[in-house]
This record gives structure tokens, C-alpha cells and sequence, in this order.
């Protein structure tokens, strides 16, 4: 508790970049047969999240082949660094990745 107010995070959340945004969000979308409304920005997470009264967010990346891991990850620091205090990244991993522990 923060100032006598509960202090909010929410755990799950993704971000992509705007060049695959509107790609990746559909595809989440139509893997789980659900309605996506929001675009999954960075920005739009922390406006919209804020209004509903959330302090923290903790944000998340899939890598689906080893290649993408680092542009992943690298992605996810600067999203970070551009929102301090309002994120933290999960890095991802692929368990086909020959250099895991990089």
C-alpha cells in the first residue's frame, strides 16, 4: 500500500512493436477466438491501464524461433527504459536456442 492506496500491477501484459503491432494482435486474437481491443502498444498499455487504475505493468514477449529471441529481449529493455518506473520486462527464451544461456 502506497499513500494509504493500494498500489495495482498488472502481471500479463504484451507490447509489440509498431512495425508487427497490428499483425500480432490479430493473431492473438484469432488464436483465441477473442475480441482485441485494444492496439498492443506500449502507449495504448499505459494510458489505458492507468485510466482503469493501474500503477505497474509487467510486460512480456514470445519469441517463436531462436532468432528472434535477442530482437525480442532488446525490445523489451527499451520499452522499459523509455517508461521508468511504470514497467518491468520478462525477457523470453526459445528452448531451441543453441546458446541458452546468452
Amino acid at each position: 500500500m502506497i499513500d494509504d492506496k493500494y498500489y495495482c500491477i498488472d502481471a500479463h501484459c504484451h507490447v509489440f512493436p509498431d512495425k508487427v503491432v497490428d499483425k500480432a494482435v490479430g493473431a492473438i486474437g484469432n488464436f483465441y477466438h477473442i475480441p482485441m481491443y485494444w492496439r498492443g502498444t506500449p502507449e495504448t498499455l499505459v494510458k489505458a491501464g492507468t485510466q482503469e487504475g493501474i500503477d505497474h505493468f509487467v510486460i512480456h514477449s514470445v519469441a517463436t524461433k531462436p532468432a528472434q529471441v535477442s530482437s525480442a529481449n532488446q525490445y523489451l529493455a527499451s520499452v522499459v527504459a523509455e517508461h521508468p518506473g511504470k514497467m518491468t520486462a520478462l525477457g523470453t527464451i526459445h528452448p531451441l536456442s543453441e546458446d541458452m544461456e546468452r
